[in-house]
C-alpha cells in the first residue's frame, strides 16, 4: 500500500514539473538548446566519461535578437560597437582588419565565465558561463547576461577534459558567428539531429559577429 502511495505521488510530482515547464516555456522566443557530449567527472566511481549538457549557442541568440530588433534605432545600438573602452575597440579593429569583416555590420560580444556559490551554505559553486553586449554601456542592457550554460564544479574534471569539450561548442559557434552562417555540421563534423537546425542549416544571415577575446579560442 505504501508503494503504490508513493508511486502515485511521484507521478502527481512529474506531471506538476511537466505543466510547469510547458507554462513556463510557453511562446518563448529564444531557440532550443544544444545538446552537447561533455567529458563530465562522476565523483562516486570517480571516473570521467561523456554526459549530456544543454549550451545556448551564441550564433543562435544573436540570430533571434537581431530578429526581434529590426527597427533602425535597435539595430543601430547593437552594431554601434566603438562606444566600447579603448583597448577592446583596438582589439576588435584588429580582428576586423585580420579577419576582413564588413566593420559596419558587426556585433561584438564578452564572455563570462563565473563561479556561483550553491546550496544553502554555500558549499557547493557552479561554473556559469554566460554573454553580454559590451557596447551597450548606456542602456538599460548595460547589466544584461545572457546565460549559455552551466555546470556543477564537482562535475568538471580534473584534467580540464570539461572546460576543454565546453570551449569547443562555443568556438565553433563563434566561428559560425564570424562567417554569418549557420553551420551544416556540429562541433564534432556530425551532421546536425535537430529539425529546425536542419531547415536553417547554410542559411546566410547579416550582422556578422565578433568576440574581442578571439586569440584565447582561435580566430573569432
Amino acid at each position: 500500500m505504501q508503494n503504490m502511495w508513493l508511486t502515485s505521488m511521484w507521478q502527481r510530482t512529474k506531471i506538476i514539473h511537466r505543466n510547469l515547464l510547458r507554462k513556463m516555456a510557453k511562446k518563448v522566443k529564444w531557440p532550443k538548446p544544444f545538446t552537447a557530449r561533455v567529458a563530465m567527472y562522476d565523483p562516486e566511481t570517480q571516473t570521467t566519461s561523456k554526459k549530456s549538457l544543454a549550451i545556448m549557442l551564441p550564433h543562435e541568440l544573436q540570430w533571434d535578437i537581431l530578429k526581434w530588433n529590426q527597427g533602425l534605432d535597435a539595430k543601430g545600438k547593437l552594431l554601434n560597437w566603438q562606444s566600447i573602452r579603448a583597448d577592446v575597440r583596438q582589439r576588435v579593429a584588429s580582428s576586423v582588419e585580420t579577419l576582413k569583416l564588413n566593420p559596419e555590420a558587426l556585433m561584438i560580444w564578452g564572455l563570462w565565465i563565473d563561479g556561483v556559490p550553491v546550496k544553502y551554505d554555500r558549499s557547493e559553486s557552479l561554473e556559469m558561463f554566460s554573454l553580454n553586449l559590451p557596447h551597450l554601456n548606456q542602456t538599460a542592457a548595460s547589466t544584461m547576461r545572457f546565460p549559455v550554460t552551466c555546470i556543477n564544479k564537482m562535475f568538471c574534471s580534473k584534467d580540464g577534459r570539461t572546460m576543454h569539450d565546453i570551449m569547443a561548442v562555443l568556438q565553433w559557434s563563434f566561428h559560425c558567428m564570424a562567417e554569418g552562417c549557420f553551420p551544416e555540421v556540429d562541433h564534432t563534423g556530425a551532421p546536425l539531429q535537430d529539425a529546425w537546425r536542419k531547415k536553417w542549416q547554410a542559411s546566410p544571415w547579416e550582422p556578422k559577429a565578433c568576440w574581442p577575446k578571439f586569440e584565447e579560442i582561435g580566430p573569432c
